[in-house]
């Protein structure tokens, strides 16, 4: 999903209504993956939007992607899932 939750008058904004409604509308597919421009919060250092990770609490999927903000450690747990940040990285997933 792109975007992030702010004034929509700027380029890749939407207000956090709008936002939440289309991740809750991705949810609701129980995704294994979910990737975002703007994510939600890691542990401490690790920034993000606490409304979505209040969205995803309780519909973590295993692997949320995410980037907007950099996180010096690329990897949370969030609820029964993880969160990858990859502002700033490459990352190579492989099975």
């Amino acid at each position: 999903m792109s975007g992030i939750i702010g004034g929509p008058r700027r380029q890749g904004r939407h207000h956090a209504s709008r936002q939440l409604a289309s991740i809750d509308a991705v949810l609701a597919g129980d995704p294994d993956v979910l990737v975002l421009h703007e994510g939600p919060p890691g542990g401490t250092g690790q920034a993000g939007n606490p409304a979505i990770g209040a969205r995803l609490h309780g519909h973590t999927p295993a692997l949320t992607v995410c980037g907007h903000v950099h996180w010096d450690e690329a990897l949370a747990r969030l609820g029964d899932g993880h969160i990858l940040n990859v502002d700033g990285r490459v990352v190579i997933l492989t099975p």
